[in-house]
């Protein structure tokens, strides 16, 4: 009993005669996950048989949609038995440490005195997850002649970028 509970406690497996151990996966929003058994097993020389099952949300190109903690369980089949089961069971973190993007609409930097001016028709921000643009500084459309403004985009996990833009 005490032996189980130190497996499951470090992350080192038994399973026919093989001490393995999970790996701890850690990797960027807006990416792939690792495809190779050997990315999430260690102390292994095969891992044939063995399939990696995960909870990890992705989009329709396998990309990572959601930063968070997840769970990956490795499954061993059994071709000649015809069943499979559970055999070790790690997480999978995904991070977010991408700044967002600005992007400056070069077409929307003219206005007339005294117009409503819209920072989303200066700039949009892009990102892996969804994010928002700010001016810090107060635009002053009763005023001739050129600004900087300094925008700037941040995202859902706080990650930011500034730009100066000149209007």
């Amino acid at each position: 009993i005490l032996t189980m509970i130190f497996m499951f406690n470090t992350g080192f497996y038994y399973d026919n005669n093989i001490y393995f151990e999970l790996k701890e996966i850690e990797i960027e929003l807006g990416t792939p996950l690792p495809k190779d058994n050997q990315d999430y097993i260690s102390n292994v020389l095969e891992a044939n048989n063995v399939i990696i099952e995960s909870n990890v949300p992705i989009d329709e190109h396998e990309n990572t949609t959601k930063t968070g903690t997840y769970n990956y369980y490795i499954v061993n089949i059994d071709p000649d038995k015809m069943f499979s089961k559970e055999i070790g069971r790690g997480t999978i973190k995904v991070i977010d440490t991408i700044k967002p993007e600005i992007i400056v609409n070069e077409k929307n930097l003219t206005y007339n005195y005294g117009s409503k001016i819209n920072i989303n028709k200066i700039a949009k921000c892009i990102d892996n997850s969804s994010c928002t643009l700010k001016s810090i500084n107060k635009i002053n459309n009763k005023k001739s002649g050129t600004q900087d403004i300094t925008l700037i985009a941040t995202d859902e996990s706080g990650n930011q970028q500034e730009k100066i833009v000149t209007i």
